[in-house]
């Protein structure tokens, strides 16, 4: 396999650090989930690839957003934009020396990271208002590794292994086949389309799952978890909201816990369960329950009772249907 590298660097002279991308602004942006904004024109600057297999993609940026999106054929386009008060700025606008821009390919293997080196601000941030975010098309076959401090993250048509964290945005991830590990400090992620292995957590925001075939592990310590058209083994735990699953289908285990709300959960029809479920106070519209149903607890079985099911809140209510 031939390889091919392009690497460009620019290093030393802006002021700071890479400052939060403003998620407000309209300038050449196109709104996407949460608000987020996908810069689809006037590019800094723009690097085409060509892959012969699946592709891998790893993006770092410190201030600014990543964006990830599945096409066909095998090219992976990757656009960089530079931001500063609200508006892309271009080459004649502004240099960046003071940063180090990678974006390169070394077989299947395509790179693209903006870190500032001067010790004025460091990685995390510091007074420049400029940021640098990538949009990059790679083809469906692909995995990710997508990292950034300060922005939002958003992939969508890929069919692979996917890994994403940013420390103050928010995720979106959509029409997604494969394994897919998501993590962020401060903000929500929502989750549309996805068939293999989920795990997402949240340290401050909400959870959104609708359409999901596969594993799901979610966790946040103070949001809310809304889970639609999941089927699957599932445990989803929150410190701080309330829990509502529409659950279609259901294997080993269907785990639900609060801390702080409800729980409103349509649990499938034709599934055998084991149920174990507290809270202050329990109501159940389940057909076929049989066992013990007081006004905070149910123990029991429906069928053969092959799916464990936990559902605990300790601070409010439980509501169990039956789709």
């Amino acid at each position: 396999m031939d390889t091919v590298t392009i690497k460009t660097v620019f290093a030393a002279a802006l002021l700071g650090a890479a400052f939060f991308m403003n998620l407000n602004t309209s300038d050449s942006a196109v709104a996407t989930d949460f608000g987020m904004n996908v810069l689809s024109d006037n590019p800094y600057q723009t690097e085409v690839f060509r892959v012969t297999g699946h592709a891998s993609i790893a993006s770092s940026t410190s201030g600014g957003n990543i964006t990830v999106n599945g096409v066909a054929g095998n090219e992976v386009k990757v656009e960089m934009f530079v931001r500063q008060r609200g508006r892309n700025l271009s080459p004649s606008d502004t240099d960046l020396r003071d940063f180090e821009i990678t974006i390169e390919q070394d077989g299947n293997a395509i790179t693209a990271s903006a870190r500032r080196k001067s010790s004025a601000g460091g990685w995390f941030g510091g007074s420049s208002s400029q940021s640098i975010s990538f949009v990059i098309h790679a083809p469906e076959n692909s995995d990710t590794d997508l990292r950034t401090s300060g922005g939002n993250v958003s992939v969508s048509s890929l069919i692979g292994a996917q890994k994403m964290r940013t420390s103050g945005g928010n995720i979106a991830i959509s029409d997604i086949s494969g394994s897919t590990e998501a993590n962020t400090s401060g903000g929500n992620i929502r989750v549309n389309n996805h068939e293999g292995g989920l795990n997402i957590q949240t340290s401050g925001g909400n959870l959104s799952i609708v359409n999901q075939a596969g594993e799901v592990t979610a966790r946040t310590s103070g949001g809310r978890i809304n889970l639609e058209g999941v089927a699957g083994k599932i445990s989803a735990r929150t410190s701080g909201g309330s829990i509502t699953a529409a659950i279609t289908g259901a294997s080993e285990l269907i785990d639900l816990q609060t801390s702080g709300g409800n729980i409103d959960a349509s649990l499938p029809a034709g599934t055998g369960m084991s149920l174990n479920v507290r809270g202050s106070r329990v109501s159940s519209d389940l057909d076929g329950l049989k066992g013990t149903v007081s006004s905070g607890k149910i123990e029991g079985t429906v069928g053969d009772g092959s799916v464990e099911v936990n559902i605990r809140t300790s601070g409010g209510s439980v509501r169990l249907k039956q789709n």
